[in-house]
């Protein structure tokens, strides 16, 4: 059972600089999103790392001169290790900002620089992101625990933070943070269940385009969050949207950009458009900024990626327009469809059951085999869908 130490709000209290002085050690659950916990490390009077999952979160924290009274510097795959030395040199206080990919190449410049990456404080940030995109692989996860608490202080920062029936051990036993709000406003979603959401879609752009009004105030902006580069192509071309009106955040592929033909992919950072769409890229972390922007959040049934898990990306997506005066902050419209992925939870259990139930007679049956057939047959086993991995090093 999680030890939990709760710090609650004054009721005028809007960010958590005016809750706490510092990040705490161990786990820290913000309970709400946009209450500014990145910058309460990004401005703390020592040397801070911040760790991301995205380099998107990177540019959209060094594009705004606000977030920091200090010079801040970014690291990703390109950045180079001189422009890193020059600002190690020119900086007597260092607030670096890096990917989680990218964390041990910080680690080894500053050891060539005879500085010792452990002496600074680690913000590892949205780090429910970095649990389920490992997969709950124990090992990865233990590994990068590890990592974190060699710095002096360190901590695991999430507004969505895993359950605590899922938290992986190695996490459940670091000291447990949670802030409770007591001023808080609450977003109803206005739900659009459709057998065609894209359709749906297209007609609900095209009211807004025409001067939709709620609660007598006219949208300007739309953000619509769906997870397929498809999907978003499908939306546009049937709402006949022209490409100097849309603005689309999504992963810069090849494939993405044939998918998308005329219409560029943009950064998380630039101006908006009239229509503005994310994939996954743009639903956790990322500042948005808008005086008259409605969220649409897509999922269709029929494409698992694009399913929206109500408990933490739904969440997310509902703080990212950080402007308090938005008029449509208390408003979010989803429109989704069901379909076979609906269960009862009798029903969902049973079927995790037989899965757990398959997992164990394939793992006796490879694991009965000699390692030159294990070999063989691993190529050829599909072990995604099921609670089964392949440990490499000991095949």
């Amino acid at each position: 059972k999680l030890m939990i130490n709760t710090i609650i709000a004054k009721p005028e209290a809007k960010y958590l600089t005016e809750v706490i002085t510092e990040l705490p050690l161990g786990i820290l659950s913000k309970t709400l999103v946009g209450v500014g916990g990145t910058f309460l490390a990004l401005n703390y009077p020592d040397n801070y790392i911040i760790v991301v999952p995205t380099r998107d979160l990177i540019d959209n924290k060094l594009s705004n001169t606000n977030n920091s009274t200090y010079n801040l510097f970014g690291i990703y795959a390109g950045v180079s290790n001189k422009s890193f030395r020059n600002y190690i040199k020119n900086n007597e206080l260092h607030h670096i900002l890096v990917t989680y990919d990218s964390l041990p190449k910080v680690i080894n410049w500053l050891e060539v620089l005879d500085i010792n990456a452990y002496d600074y404080r680690a913000l590892f940030d949205e780090y429910h992101l970095l649990i389920t995109e490992m997969g709950y692989r124990s090992k990865a996860i233990e590994n990068l625990v590890k990592v974190a608490t060699k710095f002096k202080h360190y901590t695991f920062m999430s507004a969505t933070p895993i359950r605590e029936k899922f938290l992986p051990k190695v996490l459940a036993d670091l000291p447990y943070t949670e802030i409770q709000w007591t001023n808080t406003k609450t977003i109803k979603p206005t739900r659009f269940n459709t057998h065609c959401v894209y359709k749906t879609t297209v007609r609900l752009l095209n009211e807004l385009k025409n001067g939709l009004t709620i609660d007598n105030k006219v949208v300007k902006e739309i953000f619509v969050f769906t997870n397929t580069v498809i999907g978003i192509k499908q939306i546009i071309d049937s709402a006949n949207l022209s490409p100097d009106e849309v603005k689309i955040v999504c992963a810069d592929t090849i494939r993405n950009k044939q998918v998308l033909g005329d219409y560029e992919i943009s950064k998380m950072i630039g101006s908006n458009k009239r229509f503005n769409f994310f994939t996954a890229k743009g639903f956790q972390g990322c500042d948005l900024f808008s005086k008259s922007g409605l969220c649409i959040v897509v999922s269709d049934s029929k494409r698992k990626h694009t399913l929206t898990d109500i408990q933490t990306t739904l969440y997310q997506i509902s703080g990212r327009i950080r402007d308090v005066d938005n008029a449509f902050a208390d408003r979010l419209f989803h429109v989704y469809s069901t379909g076979y992925v609906t269960q009862t939870e009798e029903d969902y259990l049973k079927e995790k059951q037989d899965s757990i139930e398959n997992a164990h007679m394939l793992i006796t049956t490879q694991n009965n085999f000699e390692e030159k057939i294990r070999l063989k047959y691993r190529r050829m086993l599909n072990i995604e869908s099921e609670f089964v991995v392949f440990n490499e090093e000991t095949n």
